[in-house]
């Protein structure tokens, strides 16, 4: 049997130490194995954290390296389409606009 050992130190003044130590203190199994599986734990969570920041930072160049020679043309509205709220016709838009002029004249 191959056997390591490792002895541990908490720190009572410290808040994380502290809570860690009464965590251990209140397990009923194997103090070993809670431990062993939470650093498996914290092990695995990193791990898949790295492989998924590598996948993002791909994706982000092939975008970048793809959009590199495209050119977005943004087309401006007509000022006669830009005042008529979605919903009205333009017919509605110019009779009301048409009843105001009229209203503004008196």
């Amino acid at each position: 049997m191959s056997v390591r050992r490792l002895n541990l130190r908490f720190n009572m003044d410290r808040e994380e130490e502290r809570r860690a130590w009464e965590y251990l203190q209140g397990v009923t199994r194997s103090k070993n194995s809670v431990i062993i599986q939470a650093v498996n734990a914290y092990e695995d969570a990193l791990t898949q954290r790295e492989r998924e920041d590598a996948f993002l930072e791909r994706l982000a160049q092939t975008v970048r390296a793809e959009l590199k020679g495209v050119q977005i043309m943004v087309a401006q509205p007509s000022p006669q389409t830009a005042s008529v709220p979605v919903g009205e016709t333009m017919e509605q838009a110019e009779s009301e606009d048409t009843l105001l002029e009229f209203l503004d004249s008196f």
